[in-house]
């Protein structure tokens, strides 16, 4: 049965005040009499254009999935000063903080640091790290003023974007040059957040070309110790970057930009060693770096069609704690949009993506091939039927890929939207997706120890290392998934989105123990593997609700709940479902107030996960800010404000997790 825990879960005076600033600012907000909210109206907003969905522009309303879009205002006055701090806006996406530079981010369950049921784009460029199928966070630190909006998928994205989006897509798209003219330039620092500041200046190149160039730096302290350790994994990066966009001609347009970025980040690592006492906790400095690079052509060949050609590379050089991990990665794509008939929106593409990695260890007990590459080739073909103009429509399609693990493999899927009115929408669907597995996954040398049972006065007894041993016979993860939702905007102020899904998952991960082995180099003892295998099957159920309401136009409210079951049947051992919270509820307002104010407050309350001993938590943000002149705004944010400080993870691999401490910062924005 469900439950809402949220209202007897809050544990503070902060908390209640939050509550009743929620209701009471609306009241708060009329009296001001200002100018309204820098923001879309509530229909502009549900009518907004998505891409990631069909790879075409098409409207959020009425699209068949479980699709929610942050905007570049949303994102602003939320007071998040990193993405994945952004997304706990979205419901169904897991957040979760594990020190105070590594997040575990999800859709729909199965997180942990390198979650590998999302697929994450930026502007289209997949940011997967091809070695562990998950996402260097700490990578994408972009600059958030240039960010347009954030697409989120809730569910498989694998007709169109391919295997690893099993669960969702997570698409960051920037904004177009020519929007971001002039110059634009912030500063700010903190209690945490200890210093950061961004400039950028876009100007026109001849008649029919915009660009922008930018540069950033920022540096985070130190977050709260969970352990008797003492943390220090405060960390600091720099990036710079360009994007041009030229109008070609009246049927060519011509999308180029790049970035370079680095930085240094720290914190306290669990190794294992062959030394006596066989492990230790070390106090890490670790070094990254990286660039990328993006180029793609659109062709308008008439009114009905239109081709799209896409290249990026990107070359990253990432230092873990038991090695430096570094790869290669080159991407091409063709897409053709064709409209033959009013009723038939074809879309079809063709693509291939190289990489290459090396990972060189630095600790005696990792083992893995160093110098792998890894080649996928894949084309796609979708139909959007419009059964009756409008109102009804049918999506079908499907994803067909061939990789060096697992051949070929075949990702249909099916979407019905039936529109009676322009109130209401009511989607259905039905898709298939795998997750391919990872290099390392596959590689059959993989063994990554950690010492589990030592006495060092008894020399009869030798030290036990149990590993992960990776296994070059693995398949795929697969996904059957059903959908289903309900949208209606019940008038101009007030509208709701109810998604309801079941999931069937077969062959996911597990582990099952190996036969140990005495090991006589570089001195006797025991390994003891557990193998990778497809061992594990279950279903997942869950519900996702967003609510929208302007009870005036100086005001916005915005509630979301999600809740997710997940029942796992395996006869090995479960390695990630269940390291997320069986619910989450969010309650957030925007307010104008007098004399050019503007305040946002954020309630987040997320369920605990018993597997790390963490308990429910409710974290309350809010941001004041200030326009004293046109282009110049003043703000002030707190975050975790209810908390002196709280758990959001567990120990994973080797780090050791932090707890997130209250802080606040401000910062001084200005366009010139």
């Amino acid at each position: 049965m469900l439950k809402l825990r949220v209202l007897i879960s809050l544990p503070g005076t902060l908390e209640v005040a939050a509550l009743i600033l929620l209701l009471a600012g609306p009241a708060l907000a009329q009296r001001g009499n200002q100018e309204k909210l820098e923001r879309m109206t509530l229909p502009e907003l549900l009518d907004m254009k998505v891409t990631s969905v069909s790879k075409k522009e098409e409207r959020s309303f009425k699209t068949p999935a479980a699709v929610f879009v942050v905007t570049n205002e949303e994102l602003r006055r939320s007071g998040a000063r990193h993405i994945p701090d952004a997304l706990r806006l979205v419901p169904g996406v897991q957040v979760a903080q594990i020190d105070s530079n590594k997040w575990a981010v999800s859709v729909r369950g199965f997180n942990h640091r390198f979650s590998n049921k999302v697929l994450v784009l930026i502007d289209g460029r997949s940011v997967y790290t091809p070695v562990f199928s998950g996402v260097y966070w700490n990578l994408q630190e972009l600059l958030l003023e240039d960010i347009d909006r954030i697409e989120v998928i809730r569910g498989p994205g694998a007709t169109l974007w391919g295997s690893n989006a099993v669960n969702g897509v997570i698409n960051i798209i920037t904004r177009n040059s020519k929007d971001t003219q002039g110059g634009y330039a912030e500063v700010g620092g903190g209690t945490l957040e200890r210093g950061f500041g961004a400039v950028r200046y876009g100007s026109q190149a001849g008649a029919n070309a915009t660009y922008r160039v930018y540069g950033k730096a920022s540096s985070r302290g130190n977050f709260d110790p969970m352990t008797p350790v003492t943390p220090d994994d405060n960390w600091w990066n720099s990036r710079g970057g360009f994007r041009l966009d030229w109008n070609a001609s009246k049927r060519d347009t011509v999308m180029a930009q790049g970035d370079v970025f680095g930085g240094v980040y720290g914190g306290n690592t669990v190794l294992p060693s062959f030394i006596a006492p066989y492990s230790r906790v070390l106090t890490v400095r670790n070094d990254f770096k990286s660039a990328n690079g993006l180029l793609r052509w659109t062709r308008r060949l008439s009114d009905k069609s239109s081709t799209n050609l896409q290249f990026y590379f990107d070359r990253t050089s990432f230092e873990e704690p038991v090695g430096l991990l570094v790869w290669n990665s080159f991407d091409v794509e063709y897409q053709h949009q064709w409209t033959p008939t009013p009723r038939h929106g074809l879309s079809w593409g063709l693509g291939s993506r190289f990489t290459s990695s090396d990972l060189t260890p630095s600790v005696d007990t990792l083992s893995i091939s160093s110098d792998r590459t890894y080649n996928v080739f894949s084309g796609w073909v979708q139909d959007q039927i419009a059964l009756s103009p409008d109102r009804v429509s049918l999506t079908i399609g499907s994803k067909f890929e061939h990789n060096a693990f697992t051949d070929g493999e075949v990702q249909p899927g099916a979407r019905l939207a039936w529109t009676p009115d322009d109130r209401n929408t009511i989607w259905a669907a039905v898709s298939r997706a795998v997750h391919v597995p990872s290099l390392a996954e596959n590689d059959a040398q993989l063994f990554i120890g950690q010492q589990v049972q030592v006495d060092p006065t008894n020399p009869y007894i030798p030290p036990v290392f149990v590993g992960v041993a990776g296994n070059p016979d693995l398949t795929v993860e697969q996904l059957l998934a059903f959908e289903g939702g309900y949208r209606l905007r019940t008038n101009r102020y007030v509208s709701f989105d109810v998604t309801g899904f079941a999931n069937r998952y077969r062959d996911l991960r597990s582990v099952i123990p190996l036969q140990p082995s005495l090991v006589v180099t570089p001195f006797p003892h025991l390994k003891a593997p557990v193998l990778l295998q497809n061992g594990l099957n279950g279903e997942t159920y869950g519900i996702e609700i967003a609510a929208y309401a302007d009870p005036s136009p100086f005001a916005r409210l915005i509630f979301t709940y999600s809740y997710l079951n997940i029942q796992m049947a395996t006869p090995g051992i479960d390695l990630e479902s269940n390291r997320q919270p069986d619910q989450q509820f969010s309650a957030r307002a925007s307010f104008d107030l007098p004399k050019g104010l503007k305040l946002d407050s954020s309630l987040y309350y997320v369920g605990g996960l018993p597997i790390y001993q963490l308990g429910d938590y409710v974290r309350v943000d809010c941001r004041l800010a200030w326009a004293p002149a046109e282009r110049i705004e003043l703000s002030v944010t707190g975050q975790n404000l209810g908390q002196n400080q709280h758990g959001e993870f567990g120990t994973l691999f080797w780090e050791l997790p932090t707890a997130v401490p209250r802080s606040v910062y401000g910062s001084v924005a200005w366009h010139f």
